[in-house]
């Protein structure tokens, strides 16, 4: 479990930083965010189970723990930072608009596509699969 004690470390501080602040709205964003991915992993490991084909992605290759047949620790813990990051990056003001379009909706919009982008590219390198694609 070597390879993953760094993104745990980096989780901790993460998480430290934002109870300090006392920053509960940021940690618990990050923490639906990080519940959200496990809520799509379950389904995708029971979509594997009930159609004993293949899930609708899978991780594999070498990792330090793997969960779930799509997910492995290195996945969970970039989703916990990520949903702290991205809950950072909402502006303060809530009715601010980008674009036209209300900022919260805006910025859900374009890190899930950021996601999916990541996850094109580990497709491309065979680090992630879709054998349903």
């Amino acid at each position: 479990m070597a390879r993953s004690g760094p993104s745990l470390a980096t989780e901790d501080s993460e998480d430290t930083e934002e109870i300090e602040a006392r920053n509960w709205n940021v940690l618990l964003g990050g923490l639906a965010f990080w519940g959200m991915d496990w809520f799509n992993e379950t389904w995708n490991s029971l979509f594997f189970h009930f159609t004993q084909y293949a899930p609708a992605w899978g991780a594999p290759g070498k990792t330090a723990y793997l969960i779930l047949i799509g997910l492995n620790i290195e996945i969970s813990f970039m989703f916990a930072i990520a949903g702290i990051a991205f809950c950072k990056m909402l502006p303060k003001d809530k009715h601010l608009k980008i674009f036209a379009i209300p900022n919260r909706l805006f910025i859900a919009v374009a890190t899930a596509a950021f996601c999916v982008f990541v996850e094109v590219l580990l497709n491309l390198v065979g680090a992630l699969t879709w054998d349903w694609a």
